[in-house]
């Protein structure tokens, strides 16, 4: 890891120091692990389609261990970094903890009637059903 944002410590517990030499496999939990390889061969084998637009972004949720021991769920939103000819060569993410989200919509607790906070409640939802499909495989 190249850089860690200061906002790690507020995320995982971790000083941006600290973060960067963490292991991502010891960061992540067992079924996290195996979607995020998941989903890089998928972007790794969808980047070689010359139709694929080489600065999309995906997002997606994971488990991960805080420093302090506890899971927190994250939605991050990443990317490849690309060489010279256009190839990728490393991600660059941005982590958002969304763990209180999750609990409101496991306890049923709705967030607001608001449009903008009930589609971001659906997509949550079917980010973690594909998780769930996916970690079960």
């Amino acid at each position: 890891m190249i850089y860690a944002s200061p906002s790690c410590l507020k995320v995982h517990g971790y000083s941006p120091e600290e973060f960067k030499d963490i292991k991502l496999k010891d960061l992540l939990t067992p079924e996290s692990f195996y979607y995020v390889n998941h989903v890089l061969k998928e972007e790794l084998e969808y980047d070689k389609n010359p139709h694929a637009e080489p600065t999309r972004t995906r997002t997606i949720l994971i488990k991960e261990r805080h420093k302090h021991g506890h899971i927190i769920w994250t939605e991050n939103q990443v990317s490849f970094v690309r060489d010279e000819n256009n190839k990728p060569k490393a991600i660059i993410g941005v982590t958002r903890d969304v763990t209180h989200k999750l609990n409101q919509i496991k306890s049923e607790k709705p967030f607001t009637e608001s449009p903008k906070q009930h589609t971001q409640q659906k997509i949550l939802i079917i980010f973690l059903k594909r998780f769930i499909k996916l970690s079960q495989r």
